[in-house]
């Protein structure tokens, strides 16, 4: 059953009000939600909710803003919605956000709209934002609780969290190190899709200075097929007083060492390989994003030798280009595949960056460099990096001609796109 009509009215009719307001909203959502429940600290990634230095809304604060926005234009044609459903959803799944969490979203949400609509919400408007939050609460519910079970009842599943033990690490750049993650008692692993990520939980107390529960999400680095999983993790700088960016990656390169286990939530995320399309495959990256890249290119080669992939990757240095030996033995490899690197930041030589195999070039990748490699416009192409990195793609790839339904995209945090 939908939405009733005099609610879809509402939503619809207030729904440029609240485009106007949506940070502002979202932002006073976030501060009340925080002050009077505390404890919903433990499902979220504090560093997402910092303002930008350049003024705007934190990330968290921008992404729940769109998702508003879009939910109340298009609560007449929820089919619209299926992939951002989808995508939230997984990484509901992977925090572990149950049903009884989303009362207390609701009510904040409603609290913040008053407080920003102030006598323009009235008591109608105020009930049809009630009944509208409760039926996309219980959509979410409702899928979200399938996706657990499918999780949980799959060979090698659980629910939630549970203790994987780290079998190897290796320094994959100056700045990047891969863990490897197994079962404690030598039981199967999960299955994952190529793209996919894991979340990882730190309790109370275990890291310094912290007053509630941490969960990080990070891409699994390396094909299915294995007994174990990798994530390469980027050591981020920034972190202070104000701002944990850092908290987490920092942790895991100086203190998660071999035998170590670490709570682990299962494979999540919808941005995965559509391994049904025979269409020219283009992977592009930018400095960490290269991580389910790897996943996919390693997928693709070992299982559909007959697919052209083109694989650019965008890096600051060769010093700091993670896996790169690996990758250019796959390359070598595999003639289905062409590659290309960008070193933004240095003038180098393919042979001073030791890669036998890449099309190596210096500085950042222009529009019109992308636009002579993916000569094929009708590509399936996958892009992840950091949100400067993202939107010139977005715009690069409109730009040149691949249509928006043959892009795909991970955003590593909070999505603003």
């Amino acid at each position: 059953m939908g939405l009733d009509e005099q609610t879809i009215s509402i939503l619809k009719a207030t729904a440029p009000v609240v485009q106007d307001n949506g940070t502002q909203i979202t932002s006073t959502m976030y501060r009340i939600m925080f002050k009077e429940h505390p404890e919903v600290k433990n499902l979220f990634n504090m560093s997402h909710h910092v303002p930008g230095e350049d003024g705007l809304p934190s990330k968290q604060a921008r992404s729940l803003a769109n998702a508003v926005c879009a939910y109340a234009a298009n609560c007449d044609n929820l089919g619209a919605l299926s992939e951002a459903v989808a995508r939230i959803a997984h990484k509901h799944v992977s925090l572990y956000i149950l049903p009884e969490h989303y009362p207390i979203v609701g009510e904040c949400i409603l609290k913040a709209i008053k407080e920003v609509l102030g006598d323009a919400a009235t008591d109608e408007i105020m009930e049809g934002w009630k009944n509208g939050y409760q039926f996309l609460a219980d959509l979410f519910i409702d899928v979200e609780r399938k996706l657990r079970e499918e999780k949980a009842n799959a060979e090698g599943g659980w629910e939630g969290f549970k203790p994987l033990r780290v079998t190897k690490k290796v320094k994959e750049s100056d700045e990047i190190v891969s863990f490897y993650l197994e079962d404690p008692a030598g039981g199967p692993i999960l299955p994952y899709k190529p793209g996919q990520f894991l979340s990882f939980q730190f309790p109370k107390g275990s890291l310094e200075n912290c007053d509630h529960d941490i969960v990080r999400n990070y891409s699994l680095s390396t094909a299915p097929g294995h007994n174990y999983y990798r994530i390469s993790i980027k050591r981020e700088v920034g972190r202070n007083a104000d701002s944990p960016l850092g908290l987490v990656s920092n942790h895991f390169h100086n203190n998660i060492n071999v035998e170590d286990e670490v709570l682990t939530g299962v494979p999540c995320g919808s941005f995965v390989l559509n391994e049904d399309s025979e269409k020219p495959l283009v992977l592009i990256s930018g400095g960490v994003g290269l991580t389910p890249m790897v996943a996919m290119l390693e997928h693709v080669v070992a299982n559909n030798p007959s697919r052209k992939v083109t694989f650019i990757q965008s890096v600051r240095t060769s010093k700091v280009h993670a896996m790169k030996k690996d990758l250019d033995d796959i390359v070598g490899a595999n003639d289905q595949i062409q590659a290309f690197v960008f070193y933004s930041d240095e003038e180098v030589t393919a042979e001073e960056a030791e890669l036998a195999h890449f099309d190596v070039r210096s500085g950042r990748m222009t529009q019109e460099a992308l636009d002579d490699i993916v000569s094929d416009k009708d590509s399936d192409v996958y892009y992840c990096g950091p949100d400067g990195f993202m939107e010139k793609m977005k715009e690069d790839l409109q730009a040149i001609g691949v249509p928006d339904n043959q892009t795909y995209f991970e955003a590593f945090g909070p999505t603003t796109q």
